[in-house]
């Protein structure tokens, strides 16, 4: 049996709950109204602890369909068709919390990822430091701040 996403599946229920209520408001004595459903309000359930918490984004400057997004606590993910697919980049590394990931302004193969969460919260993870790819992800380097463990910025200086 296939398992919905929890989003998907609370929309899915959403959405049959509106289809049923427009089905039986042209009843004579609807079991389902509007008021109703008035209590049923949109609210987010979660995550609250370690998953779920987005630490940057960075849009390519030379093309806005590609966005790199550093998760707190899981994977630095990369898409080439502004958000429609997304792939894990940085699986293979020694940190799984990132803090910041920067474009270089003048060359967009050039990526920093500033590793660990800065985020002050229960469930702040540590990082490695700060790592360096020259083909847009493919590849990466770690190039220093080993133990900084939490880096939030990173600023290429376009001049140089």
């Amino acid at each position: 049996m296939k398992r919905f996403d929890p989003a998907v599946r609370t929309l899915l229920v959403a959405a049959a709950a509106v289809v049923t209520v427009v089905v039986l408001h042209g009843q004579s004595n609807p079991l389902l109204t509007l008021d109703t459903m008035r209590p049923f309000e949109f609210r987010t359930i979660g995550p609250s602890l370690t998953t779920g918490r987005i630490s940057d984004i960075a849009v390519d400057p030379k093309n806005p369909s590609v966005w790199y997004v550093a998760a707190s606590a899981g994977n630095l993910w990369k898409t080439e068709n502004r958000g429609n697919t997304w792939t894990p980049i940085f699986d293979e590394h020694g940190s799984y919390s990132l803090g910041t990931v920067t474009v270089d302004p003048k060359d967009s193969n050039v990526i920093w990822l500033g590793t660990g969460e800065n985020n002050n919260q229960r469930s702040v993870s540590f990082g490695d430091g700060v790592y360096k790819s020259t083909d847009a992800g493919k590849t990466w380097k770690r190039v220093g701040l080993q133990n900084s463990e939490h880096i939030q910025n990173i600023v290429v200086d376009p001049r140089n």
